[in-house]
């Protein structure tokens, strides 16, 4: 049984979100939810109505369409440090589960996912001879 609270919102609303997404749907006070609403900058702590762990463009989709419906603002927060708007009685959605990342060796073009870091991106553009761009943080 849901116990979020917010606008619009009912336990059944809920259920029909979790049952469209393949990642986790986690409400305040459910294993994860800290953790997934965790940011690199301690003084901007995220408490969302709800958080929906995207595990593909389809789940993030599938979450803003149910913030629009239901009058929820919605933030995004990314695989690493970054400055995320309030997610205060919104919906947050969280992509670091979003690991997609394939080389166009012709194009010369590598495409990343949301949650994908550099550190990963790095070696497998070297594998074709391409050196992106970055700073010095693999991390991110």
């Amino acid at each position: 049984m849901s116990n979020v609270k917010g606008p619009n919102l009912r336990p059944e609303d809920v259920m029909a979100l979790r049952r469209s997404v393949r990642g986790p749907v986690l409400e305040p006070g459910a294993e994860g939810y800290d953790a997934e609403c965790a940011t690199f900058n301690l003084a901007c702590g995220l408490r969302p109505v709800l958080v929906v762990g995207a595990a593909g463009a389809a789940d993030v989709r599938e979450a803003v369409r149910f913030a629009a419906a239901h009058g929820l603002p919605v933030a995004v927060k990314s695989a690493a440090h970054q400055v995320v708007s309030s997610a205060e009685g919104g919906l947050l959605i969280t992509t670091q589960r979003m690991k997609g990342l394939s080389v166009d060796v012709h194009n010369r073009i590598v495409r990343v996912e949301a949650g994908v870091r550099w550190r990963d991106v790095l070696p497998r553009a070297a594998e074709f001879g391409l050196a992106p761009l970055v700073g010095s943080a693999p991390d991110v």
